[in-house]
């Protein structure tokens, strides 16, 4: 099975941008008649026929619909300090896709390497759309501009869940909140930078709810430490 992203559909018919046509068409060698599916990356796929194999604005009959395709209906959010490394960091966010995160959020801190790598919004929107296809879910997770943690903490609405902040010293492990993390909708880890929080950082998280959770007796390269946090909540989470 393949899932394509359509540029625009209504009701019955579905357009494929000229990326995804030629995916398609050229590359996979689908034609017209073929049952392939879509998504409009916000929640929504479909089963559909190809009606004109053009390779350059693939047209769809859209056949059946299927809200939230290959979502977990839990909000996962991962909060992680920029790394040096670009293609480390983009390795991390395109995995996370891939365990079931929906929204990234940047956060600058302290001990943030002052040479972080640039995130270009328009290149990770590419990746994260990629590992949504990849992986047959229906929702691109969201990607959110770079904030301080001072800002993070200012900014925070008011809302329920379960807020974690990974920290070596920790008492408690992810095992801990398991029961937690299976009745809770709003999940939230944040993952710091190689230097760790700050003394100051990690009193002001738990200030606004955060809970100081242990991953393990290793010590985790920062983006280690993002994918291995959201391995272990999707192994308990059983998704």
């Amino acid at each position: 099975m393949q899932l394509f992203l359509l540029e625009r559909h209504d009701a019955h018919e579905a357009m494929l941008s000229k990326e995804e046509s030629r995916h398609c068409i050229k590359v996979l060698r689908h034609k017209k008649g073929d049952e392939i599916y879509v998504t409009d990356g916000v929640g929504m796929a479909w089963r559909g026929i190809i009606a004109d194999d053009h390779w350059d604005a693939t047209l769809v009959h859209l056949q059946e619909r299927f809200p939230e395709f290959g979502e977990h209906g839990k909000t996962i959010r991962l909060l992680f300090s920029p790394l040096r490394l670009r293609d480390r960091q983009e390795w991390m966010m395109e995995k996370s896709v891939e365990l079931g995160v929906t929204e990234l959020i940047p956060i600058r801190t302290a001990r943030t390497d002052k040479y972080q790598a640039l995130i270009k919004p328009d290149r990770i929107r590419t990746i994260l759309a990629g590992a949504t296809k990849q992986c047959l879910r229906s929702r691109i997770p969201s990607l959110m501009p770079e904030q301080t943690i001072e800002e993070y903490v200012s900014g925070l609405s008011a809302r329920s869940g379960l807020r974690m902040i990974a920290r070596s010293d920790a008492t408690n492990s992810l095992k801990t909140f398991q029961d937690e993390l299976q009745s809770e909708q709003d999940l939230s880890l944040m993952i710091g930078p190689e230097g760790d929080f700050t003394d100051t950082e990690i009193k002001e998280m738990q200030a606004i709810g955060f809970r100081l959770v242990n991953l393990g007796e290793q010590r985790l390269r920062s983006e280690t430490a993002g994918v291995y946090g959201l391995s272990a909540i999707k192994l308990m989470l059983g998704f």
